[in-house]
C-alpha cells in the first residue's frame, strides 16, 4: 500500500521506545564444585566480608566458600520463593498513548492539507486506521498486566482502538462541524447547513424574496435552471439554492456555476464552494448532471455582471449556446428562471480597472456607496427580490443536434426569450424597488 494518511508505518518507532515485557526467570543452575584451596584465595576479595548468622538447623558454611558460590546460593534461594510480579504496564501504556496522540495529530495535519475528504479518501483513511488499531492491539496483547489496575487500563486502551473511535478522534478538530465526505467540488453538506440561519436571514428578512413556480423544478432527476445574472457581487445562485431547498416539495439541493474570477477569489471562492458553487465549465456541469443534480446556470456570465444601472434587466447574449448543447446531449429539461431585485443591490454607475488586476477580478464596480464608504460600501442594498420559475422546456432533440449550429442557436434564443418574458412580467408587476 502506498504511503497514506498515516504514513508508511505508524508503529515503526514504537518497539524502540516501548519497554520489553519481563522475561521468565531461568531455573537456577546447580552450584559448581568447590574450588581448590589454591584457587580459593584468588577468588576472595581483599576486603573482609561480614558473615551472616546461620539459621537454626542449617549446617555452617565452609570457611573456603567463595563469593561466587554465595551468589549462586542466593539465586537459588530467590528461585525457591514466590516469583516476583512483572512490572506495572503504566509506562508501556504511556508510550502507546503518546504514539497514539502523535499519529492522530499527523492524520489531522494531512487532512488539513486535503482540498476535500472524498469518498475514496474516506475509505483509505478507514483502512489505514483499522490496520493501525490492529497493530496497536497486538502491542497491548504483548503486555503482561500485573494487577487489576493494569488489566483495567489495558482493557480501556483496547476499547479505544475501535474503528469508530479512531475515526472520531482523528477528525475531531478538522471535521468538528463539517461532513466527513466533501465532494470533489468542495461542497460540504454539514457546513452548508451551519450557514442556513445566516442565509435564511439574508433571503427572508433582508431581501424579502417572493418566489412563485418553485414546483416547476422536477421532483427527481437532473435539470438545468437558466437564469439572468444580476449584481456586481451576485447573490442569485445562493438565493436560488435556498429557495429550491426550502420551498420545493422535495427540498432538492441546487448546485450553481460561478465564473473563474469568483471561484478563485480568496476566501469568497472557498466559502461559495462549501455552500454548493462550482467553477463554470462543461466538464463540471456534465459530471453534476450525471449524478442527477439540479444545476443553476447563468449564461450571461461576466457580461451580466458588467451591466450598468441603465442596462439593468436587459439580457445579454447567452454565450455560444453551451447550456443548450449540454441539455441536448444530456437529455435534461431546462427551467427558465427570472430574478428581479438583484441589480438594485449594487447599482453599478460605471466600471473601473484600477486595482482590478491586483485583486484578480475583471473590474471594480463604482456604486453610490463604493468605494466612497470603503468596505462598508460592499454591503448590498436591501432591495426586495422577486423570483419566477417558468415551465420546464423539454427539448426532445437527439444528441447529434448539439453539433448543429443552427439548431443550437435557435434553441438558445428560445430559452433566452423565455427568461426575458418572465423578467418583463415581474417588472410589470413591481411597484417599488425596496418595499
Amino acid at each position: 500500500m502506498s504511503p497514506g494518511l498515516l504514513g508508511d508505518d505508524p508503529l515503526r518507532d514504537l518497539a524502540a521506545s516501548e519497554p520489553e515485557a519481563p522475561k521468565p526467570r531461568k531455573p537456577a543452575r546447580k552450584a559448581k564444585a568447590e574450588p581448590s584451596a589454591e584457587a580459593a584465595p584468588a577468588l576472595r576479595k581483599p576486603a573482609p566480608r561480614r558473615k551472616r548468622a546461620p539459621s537454626a538447623g542449617a549446617p555452617p558454611a565452609p570457611a573456603s566458600t567463595s563469593a561466587a558460590t554465595l551468589g549462586t546460593a542466593n539465586l537459588q534461594a530467590g528461585a525457591a520463593g514466590p516469583a516476583a510480579p512483572p512490572p506495572a504496564v503504566g509506562s508501556s501504556l504511556t508510550t502507546l498513548e503518546a504514539r497514539f496522540e502523535q499519529t492522530l495529530e499527523d492524520v489531522q495535519e494531512r487532512l488539513e492539507s486535503e482540498s476535500g475528504l472524498e469518498a475514496g479518501t474516506r475509505r483509505r483513511l478507514e483502512e489505514e486506521l483499522r490496520l493501525f488499531g490492529e497493530r496497536m492491539a497486538d502491542r497491548l496483547e504483548s503486555l503482561r498486566p500485573g494487577d487489576d489496575r493494569d488489566r483495567q487500563a489495558v482493557a480501556s486502551a483496547r476499547e479505544l482502538l475501535t474503528l469508530e473511535t479512531l475515526l472520531r478522534l482523528a477528525t475531531r478538530r478538522w471535521l468538528r462541524r463539517r461532513s466527513l465526505v466533501v465532494d470533489a467540488f468542495g461542497y460540504d453538506p454539514v457546513g452548508a447547513r451551519s450557514f442556513e440561519p445566516l442565509v435564511a436571514a439574508l433571503v427572508e428578512k433582508y431581501f424579502r424574496v417572493e418566489a412563485r413556480g418553485v414546483e416547476s423544478v422536477p421532483s427527481e432527476g437532473p435539470a438545468i435552471l437558466v437564469a439572468n445574472h444580476a449584481g456586481a457581487i451576485p447573490f442569485d445562485g445562493l438565493v436560488l439554492s435556498y429557495l429550491v431547498r426550502l420551498r420545493h416539495p422535495r427540498h432538492r439541493d441546487v448546485r450553481w456555476l460561478v465564473e473563474n474570477e469568483a471561484h478563485h477569489f480568496p476566501f469568497f471562492g472557498t466559502l461559495m464552494a462549501r455552500l454548493g458553487a462550482v467553477r463554470a465549465c462543461p466538464e463540471n456541469a456534465q459530471v453534476l448532471l450525471e449524478r442527477g443534480a439540479v444545476l443553476a446556470v447563468f449564461p450571461e456570465g461576466n457580461q451580466g455582471l458588467r451591466k450598468t444601472y441603465g442596462e439593468r434587466y436587459r439580457l445579454q447574449r447567452f454565450g455560444r449556446g453551451g447550456v443548450v448543447k449540454l441539455a441536448i446531449r444530456s437529455g435534461v429539461p431546462i427551467v427558465p428562471v427570472a430574478v428581479v431585485g438583484g441589480e438594485e443591490t449594487y447599482p453599478v454607475l460605471w466600471r473601473t480597472s484600477l486595482f482590478a488586476e491586483a485583486l484578480g477580478v475583471p473590474f471594480l464596480p463604482v456604486t453610490p456607496l463604493f468605494p466612497l464608504l470603503g468596505l462598508l460600501g460592499l454591503v448590498p442594498l436591501p432591495s426586495r427580490w422577486r423570483v419566477a420559475f417558468g415551465a420546464p422546456l423539454r427539448l426532445e432533440l437527439p444528441p447529434s443536434a448539439a453539433d448543429d449550429p443552427a439548431t443550437v442557436s435557435r434553441t438558445n434564443e428560445r430559452v433566452r426569450g423565455e427568461v426575458q418574458a418572465l423578467l418583463g412580467e415581474l417588472l410589470g408587476r413591481r411597484r417599488r424597488v425596496f418595499w
